[in-house]
């Protein structure tokens, strides 16, 4: 539970989600993702992205779930791979890391025209994803989001000591 915890607050404390969002969203987009093999730190690292562009709660929960959803698709699967993205790990048959495919889904789209690109993610994504995907098919710069899910242990308890040191924390304890 600690661990469960540390990433929420981590997550929280580095993205635009809340702790309160991320309950919504995981409501929506955590049996997919346990179904798929994501790890809650993948899980968060998205729905910490998708925070930070306005997608929140349930309505990231639900963008999250139906681009995994769509990743499942064999027409899909087969468009994703006409860009030169595998969206299946070769050796196992599971469905790759979301934020890996979205990663090379980035570079493969980044001299395609807007009209083009807009149109592939609709079908990649479908409408219910589209806000989703398109904003972290073409997201940068989360490097320090990631790591700070990554290193994740104690940020619930440095959070607390932080809440707790101030005129707030006194008038509390006392």
């Amino acid at each position: 539970m600690s661990r469960v915890c540390d990433v929420l607050t981590a997550t929280a404390n580095g993205s635009a989600q809340t702790v309160e969002d991320l309950g919504e969203a995981l409501k929506f987009v955590a049996p997919i993702a346990a179904q798929t093999g994501m790890t809650l730190e993948d899980t968060a690292k998205v729905l910490g992205t998708l925070a930070n562009f306005g997608i929140k709660g349930s309505n990231a929960g639900t963008a999250f779930k139906n681009m995994r959803t769509k990743m499942a698709d064999s027409a899909v699967q087969e468009k994703y791979k006409s860009i030169g993205v595998e969206t299946v790990d070769k050796d196992t048959g599971a469905l790759r890391n979301l934020s890996d495919v979205l990663n090379d889904l980035r570079v493969a789209v980044q001299n395609m025209p807007d009209a083009d690109r807009l149109s592939l993610f609709k079908e990649l994504f479908g409408m219910y994803g589209l806000a989703g995907g398109s904003v972290l098919a073409t997201a940068e710069g989360f490097d320090e989001l990631y790591a700070s899910i990554d290193n994740a242990a104690g940020a619930a308890a440095r959070t607390q000591e932080a809440m707790e040191a101030g005129l707030g924390g006194t008038i509390r304890s006392t």
